[in-house]
């Protein structure tokens, strides 16, 4: 049987209605006069019961604190990574930033071990008993290194237009070598940019093969005094580091020439040369910091840097450029 028979014809199908009649002039209206009406509540009698505008209270003077400087941040980072200096600046800061972390997190102690050291210092307390290996795990992983490697593949890829303003650099100097004063700085100069020239080139061609967009075959064939595929990156991270060490030679260089009698560095103000001194200190940070990470990729089994000194070294290299790219976003 279905439900529709169990259903009398003036049932109200509305249980917050009362039943209501037929009407006899017009069918299956229901009259106005049989509508409820809502009591008015106590106290409120006689006065105009349409509810009022609805009061949210205000925030908390911290959390809208926090609000504003979370997206006064994100605005920065947005002016921040459409020049491409900042870009490159962010992304190797986060770098190098990660393989520190991916360190830390890799050699943090296990909760195992947190909660052994703690109960040494509390009187009384007994020595947790822990199973073997939890104090120091086999196969300590983070997923902080795959998110590193791979905005260092990014970087990689970002680099591969680098030749074209070297390629700019080194025409200008070969453009004014006869007009220049200093000869030997010059030389040195040049030296460095054919240095760095070696570096993102084989770096390129590493790349690229490794991407298969290079045929592995005829790396091998074209860079067979160097080793091939296999010893291209070794070569890029030589150059590289043969024109972080001529950087050291140019700085010397240029203090030398600042303590010559009649040299440009005499002829400034003393705000001038407040400058001038704070950007070569600052240069000679920038090589300092990177000259270790140079050294060990350019030799074969490295120099015994682990995985966060390369960080520490990376970070530290880029951190001017990356503070000074950040301050002109505001």
């Amino acid at each position: 049987m279905s439900a529709e028979t169990n259903v009398p014809a003036t049932t109200n199908v509305d249980p917050a209605l009362p039943n209501t009649e037929l009407s006899t002039s017009k069918s299956n209206e229901i009259k106005q006069s049989s509508l409820p009406i809502n009591p008015a509540m106590p106290g409120t009698e006689g006065k105009n019961n349409a509810p009022g505008p609805i009061h949210f209270p205000a925030l908390p003077t911290d959390v809208k604190s926090a609000l504003n400087t979370t997206d006064d941040t994100i605005t920065r980072l947005a002016k921040l990574l459409k020049t491409p200096g900042g870009l490159a600046s962010f992304l190797s800061t986060l770098n190098y930033g990660l393989y520190i972390a991916a360190f830390a997190h890799m050699q943090a102690p296990t909760r195992a071990q947190v909660l052994t050291t703690i109960a040494k210092y509390i009187p009384g307390r007994t020595m947790p008993k822990v199973a073997p290996g939890a104090l120091h795990p086999t196969d300590p992983s983070t997923p902080l290194l795959p998110l590193a490697l791979t905005i260092s593949d990014l970087r990689t890829t970002l680099r591969l237009t680098g030749l074209i303003p070297l390629y700019v650099l080194l025409k200008t100097l070969i453009k004014t070598r006869n007009s220049t004063k200093d000869k030997i700085g010059h030389t040195i100069q040049l030296a460095q940019c054919v240095s760095y020239i070696g570096f993102q080139l084989f770096e390129n061609v590493a790349h690229l093969t490794s991407k298969t967009v290079i045929n592995a075959n005829w790396t091998n064939a074209k860079f067979s005094r160097l080793g091939g595929v296999a010893k291209l990156s070794l070569w890029s991270c030589r150059s590289w580091a043969a024109g972080v060490t001529l950087e050291f030679i140019r700085l010397f260089r240029e203090a030398q020439m600042a303590g010559e009698n009649g040299s440009e560095y005499s002829k400034m103000t003393l705000e001038q040369r407040r400058q001038a001194d704070k950007k070569w200190w600052a240069e000679l940070f920038v090589a300092t910091s990177w000259y270790p990470m140079a050294l060990h990729y350019s030799i074969e089994g490295g120099i015994g840097l682990n995985l966060g000194m390369i960080g520490a070294s990376g970070f530290l290299a880029n951190l001017g450029n990356f503070m000074k790219a950040w301050e002109g976003t505001k």
